[in-house]
């Protein structure tokens, strides 16, 4: 018969289990510590600041690139279709973010129906342009303030210019919208209007 182990034979062994418990548990805390440190000292991320590419976008692409104020109130609007033209708006409700609008409309107050909007930060910063002819299909005026617009926003380049009347033609009374030079075109039949923002 094997005796029982004795309690003074018992301790031994388990001196040494705690021995080599807390043995292991001071190796994980050092090897842990010096991990943690290692990897805290890494830099996140790119040690310099990239630089920006021509294709990133900017500030100057949320406006019509060449296009003033002046040329579609004074120039078009005023001076060639005899309407009027008046700041209606600064800041508040300006979707765009743009700082003014300036609205222009027929002189003739009986003339209902007919506006464009000029939507902008200063006179060579131009957010949008929008044009209302709230006439049927095949009107000669909306015709007429579709291409006018559209020539008007393109005037610097004559092949650009040429495609955006042509465009302006065929669709005066669809829903299209296309992209030429800049600028972004989308026409609506109902309500009848023409929407001109900058392509970013």
């Amino acid at each position: 018969m094997i005796p029982a182990p004795t309690a003074a034979r018992r301790r031994p062994r388990v001196l040494l289990t705690v021995a080599v418990s807390v043995l292991a548990l001071l190796v994980g805390g050092s090897a842990g510590v010096a991990l943690g440190s290692t990897l805290g000292s890494r830099q996140n991320g790119p040690t310099s600041t990239p630089t920006l590419t021509r294709d990133f976008p900017h500030a100057d692409q949320s406006y019509l690139r060449g296009v003033t104020v002046g040329a579609i109130t004074e120039d078009w609007l005023v001076k060639t279709r005899s309407w009027k033209c008046e700041l209606s708006g600064t800041g508040v409700g300006l979707l765009n973010g743009a700082l003014k609008r300036t609205a222009c409309t027929p002189r003739d107050d009986t003339v209902q129906g007919l506006r464009v909007n000029v939507e902008y930060d200063d006179d060579r910063r131009v957010r949008e342009v929008n044009l209302l002819c709230d006439r049927g299909p095949g009107t000669k005026i909306c015709a007429e303030l579709f291409t006018g617009l559209a020539g008007v926003l393109l005037a610097r380049d004559d092949g650009l210019r040429r495609q955006a009347l042509a465009w302006a033609t065929a669709n005066v009374d669809n829903d299209d919208a296309t992209v030429i030079g800049n600028v972004r075109l989308v026409a609506t039949l109902s309500p009848h209007y023409l929407r001109c923002t900058a392509a970013a």
